[in-house]
């Protein structure tokens, strides 16, 4: 009897152990009302502030330039992601992300990408119609693409 709890408890350590490997903390993205265009964050910047924690997510405030940077390294593995928009009063709501066809006047994010080689993130939020002109993303490596940290919570 004794034996089969051992080997349990070696089952379920292995079993969280590899779920902890596998799936990242997941995080929550919190926009100022009615922003669109694109949302770039630099991961792992020691000169940056880190990410806040709330339950079980790590929360980005991304400030109204789009901005962030953060002393906080990207997750590794698979990330649930939950974009919202934080209103005046407190009060949130979610974004969905982009799956096929969308109405163009429906708000959503597209195009969430992580460079690992430059710890940086590329997001964009708008509607269908703004899509078509939405242009390149910032690049991350040039000098005017430089995250604003003193907007960061």
């Amino acid at each position: 009897m004794r034996k089969r709890y051992i080997v349990l408890f070696v089952v379920a350590v292995a079993f969280f152990w590899s779920a902890y490997r596998v799936f990242g903390k997941p995080m929550r993205y919190e926009l100022p009302e009615g922003f669109k265009g694109w949302i770039t964050i630099r991961f792992a910047d020691p000169t940056c502030p880190p990410l806040r924690s709330e339950g079980i997510f790590l929360v980005v405030s991304v400030p109204t330039s789009g901005r962030v940077c953060t002393s906080t390294p990207h997750s590794n593995g698979w990330v649930y992601c939950r974009f919202e928009y934080l209103h005046s009063d407190g009060s949130k709501t979610s974004i969905p992300l982009r799956f096929g066809s969308t109405s163009p006047q429906k708000i959503y994010v597209g195009l969430v990408a992580y460079l690992p080689d430059y710890n940086w993130e590329e997001d964009w939020v708008g509607t269908k119609e703004d899509s078509n002109h939405w242009g390149r993303p910032p690049d991350p490596w040039r000098q005017n693409s430089e995250p604003d940290s003193s907007t960061h919570r």
